[in-house]
C-alpha cells in the first residue's frame, strides 16, 4: 500500500471515529427515540433533561432543530440555563 493510501486510510478512519458519537448527528423527528437512547448512555441525568427541555423548547418556538446536531441543542440549553440562573440571582439581589 502506497504512503498516499495509508494516509487517505487513517483520514476516512479519523472522519468516521469523529462522527461516531450520538451527540454530533442531527437531530431528526424520524430517528429521536433511537438516537435519545444511544444518547443517555454519554450524557448524565441533569444534561439529558436539559436537551430533553431544549428540543421542547426549540420547538415551541418553530426553531428548525434538523439543521442542529444533539451537542449544539445541547449547548443552547446549557446557555439557556446560565441566563435563567443569571437573571434569578439579580431577581434575589434586587429584593435584598
Amino acid at each position: 500500500m502506497t504512503f498516499k493510501k495509508q494516509l487517505l486510510l487513517c483520514a476516512i478512519i479519523t472522519v468516521l471515529l469523529s462522527c461516531s458519537s450520538p451527540m454530533n448527528k442531527k437531530f431528526s423527528k424520524e430517528t429521536m427515540g433511537a438516537d435519545m437512547k444511544d444518547i443517555r448512555t454519554q450524557l448524565d441525568s441533569t444534561e439529558l433533561a436539559l436537551l430533553v427541555g431544549a428540543i421542547i423548547h426549540m420547538k415551541l418556538n418553530y426553531t428548525l432543530l434538523e439543521t442542529m446536531t444533539y451537542a449544539e441543542i445541547l449547548a443552547k440549553g446549557e446557555k439557556w440555563k446560565e441566563e435563567k440562573v443569571k437573571i434569578e440571582a439579580e431577581q434575589k439581589n434586587k429584593k435584598h
